[in-house]
């Protein structure tokens, strides 16, 4: 019972960090939203395996948890790009968040560091990652990385794309993404 045993320990002042597979925390969304969200409890969610994960089988992807995640009240849904934005993501989460807040990573190791995941992380904003003028590549989390590489592919034939680092699934950046797309208009 991860969300009752959470939001016991979050009553009483402390805030726990819940880690678990995106695949198990599907069987304890009725805990999260009842005992959890909807008193605005400042848990943390440390949601492991987002996404497709390979090898680890049918029954383990990840695939389910931002969509339902995105709906409960009062929770807010990060992903990190590379492990020094997940560093800052749970300091954030931990220390200056507060409420129910989950951070979706991915299944492995992380390839390299992305340009400006050192930068401190504000509440539902994010970053710019290259600047372009051509086209907006809107990415989070792991996706990220992919979309820095199609930025270079796409830069083999003449098209400049700008790539947003959104942090935030929930709330989205809404500013950052109309201000991108409106100077690019793709």
């Amino acid at each position: 019972c991860p969300g009752a045993m959470a939001a016991g320990l979050a009553v009483n002042g402390i805030v726990p960090v819940v880690a678990l597979y995106s695949s198990f925390l599907q069987r304890a969304y009725d805990q999260i939203v009842h005992d959890v969200a909807l008193q605005n409890l400042h848990v943390v969610l440390a949601v492991d395996r987002a996404g497709l994960v390979g090898n680890d089988g049918e029954t383990h992807q990840g695939v389910f948890d931002e969509a339902f995640l995105t709906q409960i009240p009062n929770m807010t849904v990060i992903a990190p790009a590379d492990y020094r934005e997940f560093e800052n993501m749970i300091e954030f989460a931990v220390n200056e968040h507060n409420g129910p807040i989950a951070i979706r990573y991915p299944r492995g190791n992380s390839k390299g560091n992305i340009d400006k995941s050192d930068t401190a992380i504000e509440k539902g904003k994010g970053v710019v990652i290259q600047e372009g003028k051509d086209i907006t590549l809107i990415a989070s989390g792991s996706m990220v990385n992919t979309a820095i590489k199609v930025r270079e592919i796409l830069k083999k034939i003449d098209i400049d794309a700008e790539v947003l680092n959104l942090r935030f699934t929930k709330p989205l950046d809404e500013e950052l993404i109309l201000k991108s797309v409106n100077k690019t208009k793709k």
